[in-house]
């Protein structure tokens, strides 16, 4: 079994691009015996508001900050076409960019602009020296290139 087994759920499965983000590991298997539960989820902690921080920086000035949750899903930043979105997933953060509803139908403009905005995030994110992975089934995923 690979990595990356979160995936939206709703009508439209399907309309949104995707990327796990890995969670780093911050103690060796050695280290992990000296240090206490309180200082790894400190830097966990830390780590996913970097995260966040980085993405909401790589964003355009037409996103707003929602910072609230929806389901499962922490909405990051919207405006008036696209949500940028994060999920947990076992081993990895998810990165999702995806269209709100309206009356329970996706944005046709949105589709458009949708895979621009995700490869903008994703480069980004890359570069900042975040390990990618794409969805390529229900329990695989491939690194993002």
């Amino acid at each position: 079994m690979g990595k990356g087994n979160y995936c939206p759920f709703d009508e439209h499965v399907s309309d949104f691009e995707m990327v796990y983000v890995d969670i780093p590991q911050f103690f060796t298997e050695e280290d992990k015996r000296n240090v206490d539960a309180w200082t790894v989820q400190a830097l966990y902690d830390s780590w996913v508001q970097q995260l966040q921080d980085d993405v909401w920086n790589l964003l355009p000035k037409s996103f707003g900050r929602e910072e609230k949750w929806e389901l499962s899903e922490y909405i990051l930043a919207s405006n008036n076409l696209l949500t940028v979105r994060i999920a947990d997933n076992e081993w990895s953060k998810a990165i999702i960019v995806r269209p709100p509803l309206k009356d329970g139908v996706p944005l046709g403009l949105a589709y458009h602009h949708m895979p621009v905005l995700a490869r903008r995030i994703f480069v980004g994110l890359a570069g900042k020296g975040y390990d990618l992975y794409k969805r390529t089934g229900p329990w695989t995923s491939e690194k993002y290139q």
